[in-house]
């Protein structure tokens, strides 16, 4: 039986893990920062500020205090990484300080001390949302319960290589991230070929390529809908699947209702997903339904605070409804 989510959404933000070990590792607390964030916002009753307003505060000396006025956050999750002497992508923290800290009085609700391994990070990341939703007495759905306790692979080294290509995949936009991200996601496959998250994101990568104009070719495109099937294939519920299938349409063909069909099903397990509102919202302008554009739109914002490019989007379907003051108001 399904009970209801928590009636108030709580705002929480997953700051940059600080990184405590030799300089070359400083991608790995970056990797982990994205791993619990991205595990993070498929909690019902949470809204999680989005990694790219997150990343903002990394290496920088601010309080409590003025987290919370910036982002409108209840909560700040926060963490250092011990790293160890390699930058090989199966290398792991040898440690990891973890706190949950409440924004209004800057005090520690939760923390802990993790000691781990390549084999045990998925379990410490399973650990950490965990608490986090229990510390926060949030009542989860029956099918997060379960998210909470599924592994996506059994095989530890594919998914360290899984969360580098999310890493690479997000850092920029910059074609060679996104073709590091994509020899990730091949090794992860490789190393197990059943990994249907591994092929959501890679389908995802190749459709990002083929929008933003680096490839335009029709193979790019076979390559994005290949991994995106084969995930489903893998996994018909796997809501990452839904959303590379979408963004295939979105991007890749400018199939508006068959994307919007897709991002329909990954909406009922990620109602709070930033990316995922926005790409509705932009869809929805497309199809000249200006308000329902805006609702999502103007949500994906209020999850991204410092993210200039989903403020001018809400400015510029503002514009289209002729509600000019509102529109400035964004716009600066």
């Amino acid at each position: 039986k399904q009970t209801q989510p928590s009636p108030k959404e709580i705002r929480l933000v997953v700051l940059p893990f600080e990184n405590l070990g030799i300089v070359e590792d400083e991608s790995s607390s970056d990797v982990i920062t994205e791993a619990i964030t991205s595990r993070l916002v498929g909690m019902s009753g949470l809204n999680i500020i989005s990694r790219r307003s997150a990343i903002k505060y990394k290496n920088k000396e601010i309080g409590t205090q003025q987290i919370a006025e910036e982002l409108g956050v209840d909560y700040i999750l926060e963490g250092a990484v011990q790293q160890g002497q390699s930058s090989d992508p199966n290398s792991q923290p040898q440690r990891m300080i973890v706190q949950l800290v409440r924004a209004s009085d800057d005090t520690e609700i939760w923390a802990k001390i993790y000691d781990v391994d390549v084999s045990g990070f998925f379990q410490i990341e399973s650990d950490i949302t965990g608490r986090v939703v229990q510390a926060l007495n949030i009542t989860l759905l029956e099918p997060e319960r379960r998210g909470l306790e599924s592994r996506p692979t059994e095989n530890a080294a594919a998914y360290a290589y899984y969360i580098c290509g999310n890493y690479y995949h997000n850092r920029s936009f910059d074609n060679s991230d996104w073709e590091i991200a994509i020899q990730m996601y091949e090794e992860a496959i490789g190393l197990d070929p059943t990994f249907a998250l591994a092929y959501a994101r890679l389908s995802w990568v190749h459709s990002h390529m083929y929008w933003h104009t680096i490839d335009r070719s029709n193979e790019r495109l076979v390559l994005a809908e290949q991994a995106a099937r084969k995930a489903l294939e893998l996994n018909p519920d796997l809501p990452e699947g839904h959303l590379a299938l979408g963004f295939y349409y979105y991007w890749g063909h400018h199939d508006y209702i068959h994307a919007l069909g897709e991002f329909a099903l990954v909406q009922k397990s990620r109602p709070n997903d930033g990316e995922l509102l926005f790409s509705i919202g932009l869809i929805q302008r497309r199809q000249g339904k200006f308000n329902q554009a805006l609702a999502n739109i103007k949500k994906a914002s209020e999850l991204d605070p410092l993210w200039h490019i989903a403020a001018l989007e809400v400015g510029y379907t503002l514009l289209f409804l002729r509600r000019y003051s509102e529109c400035e108001h964004y716009y600066d």
